[in-house]
């Protein structure tokens, strides 16, 4: 019997799923399956575990991506990761599914973590198609204004990110303070770049003699570890100047901060005029 033969049976249906939750740096990847039994497939091996997801409509009908729920226990790996305060990186969900009897896996569903919300016990993870989510990001969209429209390394800013990018190891850590053995910069060069460490990339806010100060805490962060450290820009003209860029700035310096020809919403000396004076002893005569 075929796949469709099987989904469609009244009887001989018996539907098994995988579920597998990959990290976006890989450095946690979590896999189970709802059979009774572990089940090895793609060289993991998914372990038994109660899943509960909600319906996964396969449509042709690219409309507003919906939010596509799993909910597993809060006391398994994967919710004792992802329930923290601060979350590892983002996952990807992949489902596939076969019935008993059939080896024929399908790929059901693939989509990328929305949210995380502790319910009880439970850990509900909300998800989104992945392509429908592509479909409906927000596009660039160039502004006259002082700051550059480009991004730094993309293909209009042409800086190459490989000169800009430097290796080094942690040697302290405190919270949201971390100490690396050689920044390789000025104090607060890297600012507004990313610190990459074990996959997970953090917003450097500064760097003062190798310690950098990053948005918030990593979840998987040990002394010894390589860290990735990556210029930031400003998009500022100075900013492009420091990376010899200029060229290629997509800003327009000389804009002005405020709109100099926007009218006054309230009564102000320049939108309501002063009455006039009586001219004083000058009559008309007729």
């Amino acid at each position: 019997m075929s796949y469709d033969d099987f989904e469609y049976s009244v009887e001989d249906g018996a539907p098994i799923e995988l579920y597998a939750f990959e990290c976006e740096g890989g450095a946690l990847n979590f896999y189970y399956t709802n059979n009774e039994e572990a089940i090895s497939f793609g060289g993991k091996t998914y372990l038994p575990l109660h899943i509960e997801r909600e319906l996964i409509d396969i449509s042709a009908i690219i409309a507003e991506p919906a939010t596509i729920d799993f909910v597993v226990p809060y006391e398994c790996d994967l919710g004792e990761w992802y329930g923290k305060p601060f979350a590892p990186p983002m996952l990807f969900v992949r489902v596939w599914r076969k019935h008993d009897g059939d080896n024929n896996y399908k790929k059901l569903y693939l989509g990328t973590s929305d949210n995380f919300v502790i319910e009880d016990d439970l850990l509900r993870i909300e998800t989104k198609p992945y392509i429908q989510s592509l479909v409906h990001r927000v596009m660039c969209a160039n502004r006259y204004h002082n700051r550059c429209n480009n991004y730094l390394f993309d293909a209009r800013c042409k800086v190459n990110k490989a000169d800009y990018t430097w290796t080094t190891t942690v040697t302290a850590i405190n919270d949201q303070f971390i100490t690396v053995a050689d920044d390789q910069n000025a104090d607060d060069f890297l600012q507004f770049g990313d610190m990459i460490i074990n996959g997970e990339y953090r917003m450097i806010l500064s760097n003062a003699s190798n310690v950098i100060k990053v948005r918030y805490p990593y979840t998987v962060i040990e002394v010894g570890m390589e860290v990735t450290l990556v210029a930031g820009c400003k998009r500022t003209k100075e900013a492009c100047i420091g990376f010899d860029n200029l060229p290629n700035y997509g800003g327009f310096p000389l804009t002005p901060k405020t709109n100099p020809i926007k009218t006054a919403t309230k009564p102000g000396v320049f939108t309501k005029p002063k009455p006039m004076k009586p001219n004083g002893g000058i009559h008309d005569s007729r």
